[in-house]
């Protein structure tokens, strides 16, 4: 692992940064057709960055153009497979990651969120460099009242797969029917128990995992363990640790690398996160660790203890760094508690006990659950959930590559 460079040196790197503003199609960087653009900001200082070109249909309607040219005219869908893999590693090298869709072949239009667009046109960029030639792979930033429903309702793409807000995920569904019943692939959101029983070998260490868990990357992930339900005979041991090493995970500048956690992804979603811990203030709940926020769009990472099952906290996905807890004194308990949700993408399970194990990881209704650890597997795992997280394929291994083919049957007669 490289060594870490200090604040001073990040902040220099982060200042001579050359950053991309341009939606990417057909192979070079464009201004929106309108000329509109938005503005993106650094959260953890509000400091304005860029403006970036802002899309709207007619830029979709250019994009998906070039996507089913090239397509059709077969310089990557009809390219050999060895030919499309010496390309694809040279991305690989360049990016260290590799994107199922291309490698099966298809034509690609990227829409990514609003507050990451500057790293999805590095990823552009990177695309065009490794030779993946124009029109492959083109990327449209903007909003998704502008540039998601154009997408979703366009009569010449075939499938969207979306990574989101279960709601948003709704209105795919919609734009699908209202169109050309596109195939949508939805990968949404979560609200993901850690069942802890009381025969853990090593409580200090679950604690470093559900710390993990839950706070990881502020809490803005949606396999986050957000919900802690533990047996009621390890809960007050278990908080104690939790409580200490939180210590450790200082909140502050993402370049200082003393830091642990940073900012909100934006000031709108700061605002969501605050509401919940206003409601746990008011609603009087027994707030064990931080509930408070800090100058700028910082929220300390919270953990509210005793939180009833038809509490919002234990229902709602809140997407930041704060972790109800409910205590159980049954595995039969703990299982209906933690599925007590609508979602069902992950789950994770702390038990010194095979035979616990095993059944709790059967009988959670999580597409992947972890057992004596937190995390998502790798690339060569499948990943995606249950209910309303999700449905219609899997993120990640070879599963990935079915939601971008297509199955045919063939009969020839060779007589």
């Amino acid at each position: 692992m490289a060594e870490l460079l200090s604040k001073e040196q990040y902040a220099a790197i982060a200042a001579e940064l050359q950053l991309r503003t341009k939606a990417f199609i057909d192979g070079e960087f464009r201004d929106a057709i309108s000329g509109k653009t938005f503005v993106t900001t650094n959260p953890a200082t509000g400091q304005q960055l860029v403006e970036v070109a802002a899309c709207d249909v007619n830029d979709v309607n250019v994009a998906v153009a070039a996507a089913k040219r090239v397509f059709e005219e077969g310089t990557w869908s009809k390219m050999q497979p060895n030919d499309r893999k010496h390309v694809l590693q040279k991305f690989a090298q360049l990016l260290e990651d590799n994107a199922p869709s291309l490698a099966a072949g298809c034509s690609i239009v990227v829409k990514p969120a609003k507050e990451t667009t500057l790293s999805a046109l590095r990823v552009a960029e990177l695309a065009h460099e490794a030779g993946i030639p124009a029109g492959v792979f083109n990327l449209v930033p903007g909003g998704g009242r502008e540039v998601g429903e154009a997408i979703g309702r366009h009569m010449d793409i075939p499938m969207v797969s979306f990574t989101g807000s279960t709601d948003t995920g709704r209105l795919f569904l919609k734009y699908a029917a209202e169109s050309n019943l596109k195939r949508i692939v939805l990968e949404l959101g979560g609200k993901n128990p850690a069942v802890v029983m009381n025969d853990c070998e090593d409580l200090d260490e679950v604690a470093q995992f559900v710390t993990a868990g839950a706070f990881w990357n502020m809490g803005e992930n949606c396999s986050a363990s957000s919900r802690l339900i533990v047996h009621k005979d390890v809960k007050d041991e278990l908080l104690g640790l939790i409580a200490k090493h939180l210590k450790d995970w200082k909140l502050g500048d993402p370049l200082d690398p003393d830091n642990r956690l940073g900012a909100m992804v934006s000031k709108s979603h700061f605002e969501k996160v605050k509401s919940y811990l206003e409601y746990a203030a008011e609603q009087k709940l027994s707030i064990v660790q931080g509930g408070e926020t800090e100058e700028g769009v910082f929220v300390q990472p919270t953990i509210v203890d005793n939180v009833g099952r038809d509490n919002k906290l234990f229902v709602e996905e809140i997407f930041g760094p704060v972790l109800s807890v409910t205590s159980f004194e049954t595995i039969d308990e703990a299982i209906e508690l933690a599925n007590d949700t609508v979602y069902g993408l992950a789950a994770s399970a702390y038990t010194g006990s095979l035979r616990n194990a095993l059944r709790l990881s059967r009988e959670i209704r999580a597409g992947v659950v972890t057992v004596n650890c937190f995390g998502e597997g790798d690339v060569t795992t499948p990943f995606g959930g249950y209910k309303e997280s999700g449905f219609g394929g899997r993120d990640k291994s070879i599963w990935a590559h079915d939601q971008y083919t297509e199955l045919k049957t063939i009969w020839i007669n060779a007589s």
